[in-house]
């Protein structure tokens, strides 16, 4: 597999590393940091507590989950709910994956050696979208031969999928059956980690296992083998018998064939064994679909994480931090470059990752500017930005977090 990386927006580091980092560089005293890392926390928790309660209010109709009924029904939006997902996801440092990423992991080789078939016409919307990814090398055995060779593939440390089936009306006029776990028109929210990027098809909740060529071979080619030697040496006699039996049906041969006793056995024993042998070889196939089951579904119980209203909390929580380091970063920076244009400020975070920490990122810097103009700590002239002392800004926060009527912490 011959993966490439791109640089990503997503902060490899804990948000307490983040603080430390900013804190070890010395750019704004101890004290001073400390206040205003606890007013950035609390400001940012308040906007995304406010916006964990809107998806749940959003999703409620969708949800497939609810153990509660509705006073009054409302009507769904489902456009809505997509783009407040989308949101969240983007604040998290998430990247969407476009059609042509899905078709080209759809075609590489699922290292859980397994063919799998997905049907995408069951879907009214299908968003994916992945963090962190990284190449990684795996060790397999080597294929007819002893010993093992090691491979190279992308893997994701987050996959979030978010799809809707159609409705009923779509199945019925399709004439299909939707899966008894499946809810016609439900939206699935699913959270995993860890996933190899030719497995993505795993993920799916309408995933179909299919026979690979190689496991066909696998199996046909010693059945093909036994039934040869079982047709030569243990049906021979019953094979003659019938022969000669649709001969004289068919007009082939005048000479009839009486059926006694020790022919009637003769053709008993040669059915029974040809259908035991039929019986192990329908045996050895569903043995073989039960542990393709088996090692899906393994691989599924140890990469999930969540599902549908839980995923808001796990995504709530990552935009959070990811949005309180992009703002802590750019604040810090911006202290001690004093004025810089975005360019600037983002090459300089970038360098600092890079040499300091032996990390390459792609910065969003555009969105850590955007929050240090709507909490007023900068002051944008043209394309530059110049960064508020630390008094006037401390002020600033503070005023921010009594308007929102919650009292500060002492």
């Amino acid at each position: 597999m011959n993966d490439t990386i791109q640089k990503q927006r997503f902060i490899p580091f804990s948000l307490h590393d983040i603080q430390r980092i900013c804190r070890n560089t010395k750019v704004v005293e101890a004290q001073a940091f400390d206040e205003h890392l606890e007013l950035f926390s609390k400001l940012i928790n308040l906007e995304y507590q406010q916006q964990l309660d809107q998806l749940k209010l959003s999703y409620s109709p969708h949800n497939p989950d609810l153990d509660t009924k509705p006073w009054q029904p409302e009507q769904a939006n489902d456009t809505h709910l997509t783009e407040q997902v989308k949101q969240v996801l983007i604040s998290a440092n998430y990247e969407q994956l476009t059609e042509q990423d899905l078709i080209q992991a759809m075609d590489e080789n699922s290292l859980c050696k397994l063919k799998l078939d997905v049907n995408f016409s069951e879907f009214k919307q299908l968003l994916v979208f992945t963090r962190g990814e990284h190449l990684t090398q795996h060790v397999v055995k080597r294929l007819g031969r002893f010993g093992r060779k090691t491979i190279e593939f992308a893997n994701y440390e987050r996959v979030f999928i978010f799809l809707q089936f159609k409705d009923k009306q779509w199945y019925s006029d399709n004439k299909k059956t939707p899966d008894q776990q499946l809810k016609p028109g439900a939206i699935m929210l699913k959270l995993f980690k860890d996933v190899p990027k030719a497995d993505l098809e795993t993920l799916f909740p309408n995933t179909k296992i299919k026979m690979r060529n190689l496991d066909k071979l696998l199996i046909g080619v010693p059945a093909l083998a036994s039934g040869g030697i079982i047709l030569a040496t243990k049906l021979g006699a019953t094979m003659l018998l019938l022969g000669a039996v649709f001969s004289f049906y068919f007009g082939w041969s005048k000479e009839p064939v009486v059926l006694d006793q020790k022919n009637l056995l003769i053709l008993a024993a040669g059915l029974a064994t040809l259908g035991g042998y039929l019986w192990k070889q329908f045996n050895a196939f569903k043995t073989k679909k039960i542990q393709f089951m088996q090692t899906l579904s393994s691989s599924l119980y140890y990469k999930a994480l969540d599902n549908n209203v839980g995923v808001f909390h796990y995504l709530i929580d990552s935009a959070k931090e990811s949005e309180t380091k992009e703002l802590l970063l750019a604040w810090t920076f911006m202290h001690q470059i004093k004025r810089a244009s975005a360019e600037e400020l983002d090459s300089v975070i970038e360098q600092f990752f890079a040499t300091k920490l032996d990390t390459e990122l792609d910065f969003d810097v555009a969105d850590a500017l955007a929050k240090l103009v709507r909490f007023e700590l900068v002051v944008q002239e043209g394309q530059y930005y110049t960064i508020k002392e630390l008094s006037d800004s401390k002020q600033l926060l503070i005023a921010k977090w009594q308007q929102s009527a919650l009292p500060l912490s002492s």
